[in-house]
C-alpha cells in the first residue's frame, strides 16, 4: 500500500476548503491514526503540534502533503490525490511540484 492510500485509509471528521485552498483536514486521535502517520516519516512532535488542544483530533492537511506524493485533496474523489484534477482552479496546477506547507 503507497503512502497515500495507507493515510487515506483514515476516517476523516471534518475538513474545510474554500475557494481551491485546503483549511484543514482533522481525523481522530487514536493510537493507529499516529501510527499510521508515523510510518509514512512523521514525527511525534509534529503529529503533536498538529494535535487539537483537547487532544481529539489530528489536522493531517500539511502532514501528508509533507511525506507523501499528495498535490491536492478533494473528499469526493477519495481524500489527497497524487494529482490536479482537471477542474481545480489553474493556480493550483501551477503550485503542484512546490511546497505546500
Amino acid at each position: 500500500m503507497n503512502k497515500i492510500d495507507l493515510l487515506n485509509s483514515i476516517e476523516v471528521i471534518d475538513d474545510s476548503a474554500c475557494c481551491g485552498e485546503l483549511e484543514y483536514v482533522h481525523v481522530a486521535n487514536t493510537p493507529m491514526n499516529r501510527k499510521k502517520h508515523r510510518q509514512v516519516g512523521a514525527t511525534d512532535q509534529e503529529i503533536k503540534e498538529a494535535t487539537d488542544a483537547f487532544d481529539e483530533s489530528i489536522d493531517i492537511a500539511c502532514i501528508r502533503f509533507t511525506y507523501t506524493d499528495a498535490k491536492w485533496y478533494e473528499k469526493r474523489l477519495g481524500g489527497f490525490l497524487n494529482y490536479v484534477p482537471d477542474h481545480a482552479p489553474e493556480w493550483a496546477k501551477r503550485l503542484t511540484n512546490q511546497t505546500i506547507c
